[in-house]
């Protein structure tokens, strides 16, 4: 190993590795772009002031915040969302509502590292602007599980939630600062929640939240009966029980399996309004959310007009991790389809024309033997390259105008004229026996 090493909470992404990654990241800008979908990519740093705006000053130990030469406080990007609707709000207030936009990037927050967690990560995102709540709701939602479901990731559980319960009851117990109470709520600390709302004097709500804090592991019917009973003594809840409901009847129809009622999630940040969800990998351990999301509204705090606002965000770092588990780590190299050995000098010219012919008329990865080997350690290489088919060219293909065509599967092989090996590689049947073009 050489004296550098890669910086504490990164990583690399070798060719395999990125191969799948890619592959993965094609599907889903094809189900993004099919469901009306715009890219956006904002810049990678950003002004400190717009993530404080957001999320308050207290996550500047998160940040990898600086100074630059103009002294303009800066930030990388910790996640997209506040961005995206600064930009929105910059250059995009014109556009026809509901506005669909998403993004892939990647975002740095300086936190400690742990499987699936880097300093560096990587995001698939997706924001509605301008939709109506409950039609927001189910689109994000059942995009997001589209998205995830392309990962080919086993086992995949959605938890669902809805803000409008607890700050509902918090506006009846006349709780002035929900956030401390909706912090403990996701920690799921059943009895520092019961010391703080005893500390603040909301004994008037402090039995139905812990009541719904007590229930979240509870069958999704039992927890939206809680509910239900609950909004007969808190009318204020009734209108969010309803939307639950619909929404719950709604995602059934958009094909959206496997969601399981959890009222005391509140996704630990303040600026969520309504539905909020997460989406979990259980064979992940610690680190299993994968996915997570809900309403909320930004723009008014950003200086615009106030505009619900769906969203959701998908770490691929832990998708790619999930995606191991399910189908093994990914060979270091991607597998190559065609390898062009030239064995003589006068074959070298041809092998260069026949490489050059297939990249222009096929979609095949083709290389040629470049290190200068006999056919022995050629082939060695070939195989370790999980290589498909090996053209040999040597002195007797050149004086008969053919190359010899190797299929590596089960050895079998046959001479081709040289004008027709693109044609019998772009064929694609794998077989030594089809009859040439």
């Amino acid at each position: 190993m050489g004296s550098f090493q890669r910086p504490r909470g990164t990583r690399d992404l070798l060719p395999g590795t990125m191969q799948r990654r890619e592959a993965y990241l094609r599907t889903v800008r094809a189900l993004m772009h099919g469901a009306g979908y715009g890219e956006v990519l904002t810049p990678t740093f950003e002004h400190l002031e717009l993530f404080e705006a957001k999320s308050g000053a207290g996550i500047r130990d998160e940040l990898y915040a600086f100074d630059d030469k103009s002294g303009r406080k800066l930030t990388l990007r910790p996640e997209l969302t506040a961005a995206v609707m600064r930009a929105y709000l910059e250059e995009m207030t014109h556009l026809p509502k509901p506005l669909k936009l998403y993004y892939i990037a990647n975002c740095f927050r300086y936190e400690r590292p742990q499987a699936g967690r880097y300093r560096e990560f990587w995001q698939i995102g997706a924001e509605l602007l301008g939709a109506d709540p409950l039609l927001g709701d189910v689109e994000t939602i059942a995009l997001a599980w589209r998205c995830l479901q392309a990962a080919g990731v086993e086992t995949l559980h959605v938890r669902l939630g809805h803000l409008g319960l607890v700050r509902g009851l918090l506006a009846e117990g006349k709780v002035e600062q929900p956030e401390p109470v909706l912090r403990l709520l996701d920690k799921g600390d059943r009895q520092g929640l019961q010391e703080h709302l005893l500390t603040i004097g909301a004994d008037e709500v402090a039995a139905p939240l812990l009541d719904l804090l007590a229930a979240r592991s509870a069958p999704s019917q039992e927890q939206l009966q809680l509910a239900t009973e609950l909004s007969q003594s808190h009318p204020s809840i009734l209108p969010t029980v309803g939307h639950l409901q619909r929404l719950l009847a709604l995602l059934h129809h958009a094909n959206v399996p496997s969601i399981h009622l959890d009222l005391a999630i509140a996704r630990g940040f303040d600026y969520y309004t309504g539905m909020v969800f997460e989406v979990d990998v259980p064979t992940l351990g610690a680190e299993k959310q994968v996915c997570g999301g809900g309403a909320y509204d930004l723009l008014e705090a950003f200086g615009g007009v106030s505009t619900p606002t769906t969203g959701f965000a998908i770490g691929i770092d832990r998708m790619l991790l999930a995606q191991e588990q399910t189908r093994g780590a990914p060979a270091p190299l991607e597998a190559l389809d065609v390898l062009v050995v030239p064995l003589a000098p006068q074959a070298i010219p041809l092998a260069w024309q026949l490489v050059t012919k297939v990249r222009d008329t096929t979609a095949l990865s083709v290389e040629v033997e470049l290190a200068g080997r006999n056919l022995g350690k050629a082939l060695k290489y070939a195989d370790a390259r999980a290589t498909t088919v090996v053209v040999i060219i040597g002195e007797r293909e050149v004086a008969a105008g053919e190359a010899t065509l190797r299929w590596l599967s089960d050895g079998t092989q046959r001479s081709v004229p040289i004008d027709l090996v693109a044609a019998t590689l772009r064929a694609g049947d794998g077989s030594a026996q089809a009859p040439l073009p």
